[in-house]
């Protein structure tokens, strides 16, 4: 599991278009160079508003463990006594992608999401106990009803099986899980605290 992840190296949201040449993205105020951030839980939830880069800071942790080179490095990790994670691995949850791979015409999107992200998890036990999993906004197209059974489902994975896990999110639910950490990309640089201490009143009153 990661302890805590200090910024090395600027980096910035990405242009439109994947492929995209001479677009000059903006940079993420969150993670100035040199910020540390505390992430010692095994629910690690990212929060903020649009833009402030929620998903690209996933994707950069990813990069981080997928065998590039340390000059595309983004973090100076510390870890706890398991230490180094074997990988970084994304749990999809793009409803568009699996449709050419399995029959889903009579299901929803929310109901996909509810069936896919057990298999997902069933899947990720036969990773290496190091391995890190992350979700990208995964409560999307899920009723207000099944929302709690969501939360519940990856929350209860993260602390029985002990596996560390990353959401960004935009889902309050989240915030119901009280030794989840919590980091507030809408504060620059980024905070983090534990979902107890997390004053959810005073962050949704703020301009």
């Amino acid at each position: 599991m990661i302890k805590s992840l200090t910024v090395t190296q600027a980096f910035e949201k990405a242009g439109v278009g994947k492929f995209e040449r001479g677009y000059k993205g903006f940079a993420l105020k969150a993670f100035p160079v040199g910020h540390v951030i505390n992430v010692d839980s095994p629910l690690v939830l990212l929060i903020g508003d649009n833009g402030t880069g929620k998903s690209t800071f996933l994707k950069k942790l990813e990069s981080q463990f997928s065998g590039y080179g340390k000059e595309l490095w983004h973090f100076e990790p510390i870890y706890d006594k398991h230490g180094i994670p074997d990988d970084f691995n994304e749990c999809n949850l793009d409803f568009n992608d699996e449709m050419a791979f399995e029959n889903i015409e009579t299901r929803s999107h929310g109901e996909y999401t509810l069936s896919r992200v057990p298999k997902l998890l069933a899947e990720a036990r036969r990773y290496p106990k190091s391995d890190i999993l992350y979700f990208d906004e995964p409560e999307n197209g899920v009723s207000l009803r099944n929302k709690s059974r969501l939360v519940h489902i990856i929350s209860d994975y993260a602390f029985t099986r002990k596996r560390q896990i990353f959401v960004a999110t935009h889902e309050p639910e989240f915030l119901k899980i009280g030794n989840a950490r919590v980091i507030n990309l809408d504060e620059h640089p980024a905070t983090s605290c534990l979902a107890s201490k997390f004053d959810l009143i005073k962050y949704m009153d703020a301009d």
